[in-house]
């Protein structure tokens, strides 16, 4: 379960116990921010008293088919400009001891709802009041804003903990990046995109936001493209998935181990960076043993 955040909000409470429910939990700069697949992760307040700079992540973040989760606590107030909305997306004071997605309910309090006459998904609506969890894209090829009046981070009376992991694990599915339709995707190089026949990490990086980090990772930790019999395990290893057919995409990447690990440094993913090492390191142990 991975998390990103604003090493400028590294102080806000809610964001740092969050922080104990992921697996790998980063802190980017705002740069960063803008491009990195990881769900990036903030409060209410400090969308709103910091909505000069998140005004442009999430224009950013939408444009690239990337989504954005927005927890307790809440000023009362317009999230639309911030969300990159036309018309009011206001939070409001509300009481609920739970919340209800689809068919799963966790048991987990909320004090505020979001009302809104956009055309956006809604559940556990209080009637009168507002959707306790909405998520807001502005068209299906845009990441989404996913707005969660919950209390997941805090240790309210009534909060059940696995049931504020399990909310946490909805709101990043909900949050997920987009991907084109498969007739859209290039089986191999995309050159076919209008992207170079070549580029270097940090252009891949630019030109893939959503899977890009993903296989410079792999690359990293010493995947061959031209072996594609290993790139299974290698993804269940390292990053805990299924591999991408997007991932062959490597095929147009030039650059060595060096490039690739200063270019995603400076994409905010020194963690991931650092977890490969550890995993080499100890590959390399198993081997002498």
């Amino acid at each position: 379960m991975y998390l990103a955040a604003l090493e400028l909000e590294r102080q806000t409470g809610e964001l740092n116990r969050l922080s104990g429910l992921a697996t790998e939990f980063l802190w980017l700069s705002l740069e960063a921010a803008r491009t990195t697949s990881t769900p990036l992760v903030t409060t209410g307040i400090n969308m709103l008293t910091g909505q000069d700079h998140w005004r442009s992540i999430t224009a950013a973040r939408m444009s690239a088919g990337l989504g954005t989760i927005v927890i307790p606590a809440f000023k009362p107030g317009d999230y639309a400009p911030v969300a990159q909305a036309p018309t009011p997306l206001e939070a409001v004071h509300a009481q609920a001891q739970s919340l209800a997605w689809e068919d799963s309910v966790f048991q987990v309090p909320a004090s505020v709802a979001f009302r809104t006459k956009l055309h956006a998904a809604k559940w556990s609506v209080l009637d009168g009041v507002g959707a306790l969890l909405l998520s807001y894209r502005p068209t299906n090829a845009c990441g989404c804003v996913v707005f969660c009046g919950g209390s997941i981070a805090s240790r309210r009376a009534g909060a059940d903990p696995a049931d504020q992991a399990r909310l946490l694990q909805t709101l990043l599915s909900l949050a997920a990046p987009v991907r084109p339709e498969k007739n859209e995707v290039p089986n191999a190089v995309p050159a076919a995109a209008g992207a170079p026949a070549k580029m270097n990490a940090a252009e891949f990086l630019a030109a893939f936001p959503d899977f890009g980090p993903q296989v410079l990772l792999l690359r990293l930790a010493g995947w061959d493209p031209r072996r594609p019999e290993h790139l299974s395990q290698l993804c269940h290893s390292l990053l805990g998935c299924e591999p991408d057919d997007r991932f062959q995409s490597a095929s147009c990447l030039q650059a060595d181990q060096a490039q690739i690990e200063s270019a995603l440094r400076q994409a905010g993913w020194a963690t991931f960076v650092r977890k490969v090492h550890e995993r080499l390191s100890e590959s390399t142990e198993e081997a002498h043993a």
